[in-house]
């Protein structure tokens, strides 16, 4: 088997639950060796998420927790007892990546946040994901992952217009969060090992969504224009519809793709229709759409 692209990188993750064991994953599926820190007598909580087989909750075989930790090795240690420092401190000598989600203030309380390692490791990455950054007037707030999306401004776009917001499926920031942490990381250990130099990496999950993907926080902070639920960027028709046999998704805001949806529905006339000819026209006059559409 063809070793990874990280096969010569050493990753200690002092992470639970999701965000930091996501990260530690996607370099793990990359070949790193990474060693999972787990607090004695407890666990990571994932363990206690399902779904199990059988739905017989067990701590070994919680579907959530072997996803995120596959390909890790793993071991317990108590930070707050002097044996465990001693141990974690050891072990980060040789180490080339740290990523942990603890609170903002959890490590450096202990002696052991980022300008107390680098005496140790001087070219030690350090990956601390919170919810709202390492800085900041939100930095000591713990969050909820529905908590964190719809601080991004995701869940005040989705929905229908006349209902309530709507979230994504459970934990997707977290997730996000993970993989933007693992990205950061990476351009880290490339600084790292061409400049010789250490890094703090500070990924903050709000910042994470916001910066990724929708690009309607943007549009606001551009225009001063606020996109309403179930209005896009790109224009109308956009969403699920329903049909004979279920639901067919469309995304054809843009003049093209709806000239092919006029063509697919033989009205091939309103591509000319001042009602429709612009994504803005169209937006405006959906209620005079939806009746030909469907």
């Amino acid at each position: 088997m063809v070793d990874g692209p990280l096969a010569d990188v050493k990753v200690l993750e002092f992470g639970h639950a999701i965000s930091a064991p996501y990260c530690g994953k996607l370099l793990a599926d990359s070949g790193a060796e990474v060693i999972k820190i787990e607090p004695p007598g407890v666990g990571d909580p994932s363990r206690k998420s399902g779904p199990f087989p059988n739905d017989e909750p067990h701590p070994e075989k919680s579907g959530l927790f072997l996803h995120l930790n596959l390909n890790k090795k793993g071991i317990t240690l108590d930070l707050r007892c002097r044996q465990g420092e001693k141990m974690f401190k050891e072990l980060l000598q040789d180490t080339d990546i740290l990523v942990e989600n603890l609170p903002a203030d959890f490590l450096p309380a202990l002696g052991l946040g980022y300008k107390d390692l680098e005496i140790l490791n001087p070219q030690l990455v350090m990956t601390s994901i919170t919810p709202f950054g390492k800085t900041g007037p939100y930095r000591g707030y713990k969050a909820q992952e529905i908590g964190v999306f719809a601080m991004s401004g995701r869940m005040y776009t989705h929905g229908l217009p006349d209902r309530e917001p709507l979230r994504y499926g459970p934990d997707i920031s977290w997730f996000q969060t993970g993989a933007t942490a693992a990205a950061a990381t990476l351009a880290g250990l490339y600084m790292s090992r061409t400049q010789g130099v250490g890094q703090e990496v500070d990924v903050s999950a709000v910042e994470a969504l916001v910066g990724n993907v929708d690009s309607r926080p943007l549009y606001y902070a551009y225009t001063g224009n606020k996109c309403t639920r179930g209005s896009w960027s790109g224009g109308y028709p956009q969403g699920a519809y329903p049909c004979n046999d279920g639901y067919v998704v469309l995304a054809v805001g843009y003049d093209p793709f709806f000239g092919r949806l006029c063509q697919a529905m033989g009205h091939p006339e309103l591509v000319q229709d001042p009602r429709f000819a612009t994504p803005d026209a169209r937006s405006l006059n959906r209620e005079e759409f939806e009746p030909i559409f469907l």
